[in-house]
């Protein structure tokens, strides 16, 4: 798998994060990618692992779902960042709630979506739907 070191969050009373996607918008032109770009492709999903809920508010919200989530401790989440074709997936835009009391912590990996394709390929007719378990490998 292919994922970026993990990211320490930390949050304090009145922290936030502003509505965003983890999703890289680049430049069209692979020439003008940065090193990250090209060699482990964009931010296909995100797993984001709450360490310690805050005494109060920091939830996280995706507006255009109409979802705040408030875990707890030890929780994670996994979203997927962009759609099959790899465009972004815009229903994934999420935010850090303000913290009222307490502090969060919290600890994102970014999968990179290069190195994650089938190693087997996949039917394209339904009734083609079987295959052989013993042909899937994990290197």
């Amino acid at each position: 798998m292919r994922v970026v070191a993990p990211t320490l969050l930390s949050y304090e009373e009145g922290g936030h994060y502003v509505p965003h996607y983890d999703y890289l918008d680049v430049p069209p032109n692979p020439m003008d990618y940065d090193s990250w770009m090209r060699h482990l492709g964009n931010r296909m999903a995100t797993l984001f692992l709450i360490l310690q809920r805050a005494a109060e508010g920091g939830g996280t919200i995706f507006p255009y779902l109409s979802l705040t989530v408030q875990p707890e401790p030890g929780d994670a989440m996994l979203w997927f960042n962009m759609n099959v074709d790899g465009s972004r997936d815009d229903g994934t835009l999420h935010g850090g709630c303000p913290i009222r009391a307490g502090n969060k912590l919290a600890m994102t990996l970014w999968i990179r979506e290069k190195g994650q394709e089938l190693r087997v390929k996949c039917p394209r007719f339904p009734n083609q739907m079987r295959f052989d378990l013993t042909s899937l490998s994990l290197g």
